[in-house]
């Protein structure tokens, strides 16, 4: 199994080599390796695992002889306690000596270019033929992809979860996705589909909800290509002044704001049923109650708010400099979410 994260230079080269083993790649949204199956070339690519993972018969069925992780871990937290308790050798390449292995599960560690060691190793190895292994990730991506799609479309009303979606699918190809910390970068890892032509970026770090805001204006400018920016209005609050004179810099950027009043993520912790309401929401939920089209109105920045599905496809499609806002609430996002892996899990089932 291969596991793709940040800090790939040419996934080709990761593509060539999952090809010659016959190893699916788990790609996460940074790796630059989670796209179509035109790009793809015949390599497995699985954009659904943590999902497929939260099923506890498929986490048993699909776990590999050995593991080679290219880049960062994942973001994914499910991937990661999978891949921790499988038992696997974990092999590691990455670009520095220093390496991120919180669990100490590496056993050997590779430092150098990634598509050089991708070269060297297919250059070593024998071209593997027997298809079965990744055509059964193929087989468990399909269906869970298929369903996710079909519920996100059959809400009816706009969730954090079709929101992430539909952000990657709106971009233009040659564009830049910049991802918040919290529910942000995970929904995008969770449930948008493959896309090709997006370069995703994302702080991470225990300080990653900082400068979010920053760090888009930057890649809008050094790349002078279409960026988007998904955010939280907590990670929003933080950074806003990275908004100052964004008028006059001739950007096209279009900002995303999810306003569920408060730190989302915190819903989906233990705490949140573990303290009572009151207690809960001023230690974690933290409700701010914040205008955000008046705050953005103040650096000249015109913020739209999407109440419906077909207005955030509009609002979505503006090119410049543009944000919408889209309110949810935090109890909902959970019982979204629930609702989802249930129904990816009962099709794994029926499969």
């Amino acid at each position: 199994m291969i596991v793709a994260g940040a800090g790939i230079d040419q996934p080709r080269f990761v593509f060539e080599l999952a090809r010659t083993l016959q190893w699916p790649i788990i790609a996460d949204q940074r790796s630059g390796c989670r796209v179509s199956a035109s790009v793809e070339q015949e390599a497995v690519i699985v954009s659904t695992a943590d999902v497929m993972l939260r099923d506890i018969d498929t986490a048993m069925q699909l776990k590999p002889e050995v593991i080679l992780r290219i880049g960062d871990p994942p973001v994914s937290k499910v991937i990661n306690a999978w891949l921790k308790d499988c038992g696997a050798p974990y092999c590691a390449i990455s670009t520095t000596p220093s390496l991120i292995d919180p669990d100490n599960r590496v056993q050997l560690h590779m430092v150098g270019t990634p598509s050089q060691i991708c070269m060297e190793v297919v250059r070593g190895s024998t071209k593997r033929t027997d298809p079965s292994w990744p055509n059964e990730w193929k087989r468990r991506e399909n269906i869970a992809r298929s369903t996710i799609d079909k519920e996100l479309a059959a809400a009816t009303e706009i969730t954090e979860p079709f929101i992430a979606n539909r952000v990657l699918t709106a971009m233009p190809v040659s564009s830049n996705l910049v991802l918040s910390s919290s529910m942000p970068i995970r929904d995008v890892e969770w449930f948008a589909a493959p896309r090709d032509g997006v370069k995703v970026f994302a702080n991470r770090g225990v300080n990653g909800i900082d400068g979010v805001v920053s760090t888009a204006v930057g890649i809008a400018l050094a790349s002078r290509k279409p960026t988007a920016l998904l955010i939280g209005d907590v990670a929003m609050m933080h950074d806003i002044n990275g908004l100052i004179n964004i008028t006059e810099r001739a950007v096209d950027l279009r900002i995303v704001i999810i306003d569920n009043n408060g730190g989302g993520i915190f819903s989906f912790l233990p705490q949140s049923s573990s303290l009572d309401r009151d207690r809960f929401e001023k230690l974690f939920g933290t409700p701010h109650n914040t205008d955000f089209v008046s705050l953005l109105a103040g650096h000249r920045v015109e913020c739209v708010v999407a109440e419906t599905k077909t207005q955030f496809d509009a609002a979505i499609e503006r090119t410049g400099l543009a944000a919408v806002l889209v309110r949810t609430r935090r109890d909902d996002n959970v019982v979204e979410h629930a609702r989802i892996n249930a129904a990816v899990a009962s099709a794994l089932t029926a499969g």
